[in-house]
């Protein structure tokens, strides 16, 4: 079943995208600095001397590699929102897990470990966290609605009803 994405699904895959940002201004910003040393060492030299214009054709050739890597790792996730659409996925849950854990790090701020409830439901073989009132309210054996986005495969959320 198909519906469309709400405000929420879309903020969730924008939010997936980021790493694409994020690795392509990385890559542009080494780009630049690798211009801005090659233009450096040679204006050093001063026997051969590197032309400005061959620096801002390097920088401008790694912006444009930054740019295609940025839509190469985002081109789902934008697909995704523009067609505005989700695919709604019904699965039975296999089992309920509740374990108790212990908050890593937390003894080196205020001196006690704290103990925390990792609540996860299990279906189909894959474990998923989920929080602590999705838990209380699922069942063994009951059904949960798995809200993905068609392209990218990624899980936007679960549901336990339809509430669209």
């Amino acid at each position: 079943m198909r519906k469309s994405l709400t405000l929420k699904d879309i903020k969730e895959l924008r939010y997936q995208s980021r790493s694409g940002y994020i690795i392509s201004a990385i890559f542009f910003m080494i780009g630049t600095l690798i211009s801005i040393l090659i233009y450096v060492v040679n204006h050093r030299t001063e026997e051969v001397g590197v032309d400005t214009s061959i620096i801002l054709a390097i920088t401008s050739v790694f912006a444009s590699l930054a740019l295609i890597m940025c839509y190469m790792i985002n081109r789902n996730y934008i697909s995704d929102i523009r067609n505005n659409e989700k695919e709604i996925e019904v699965k039975i849950i296999e089992r309920k897990m509740l374990k108790g854990d212990l908050e890593g790090g937390s003894e080196t701020i205020g001196g006690e470990i704290k103990a925390v409830c990792v609540y996860s439901i299990v279906v189909e073989g894959y474990k998923y966290m989920v929080e602590e009132d999705f838990y209380d309210k699922c069942k063994e054996g009951g059904e949960v609605l798995f809200n993905y986005a068609p392209i990218s495969r990624h899980l936007i959320s679960m549901d336990l009803e339809e509430r669209y």
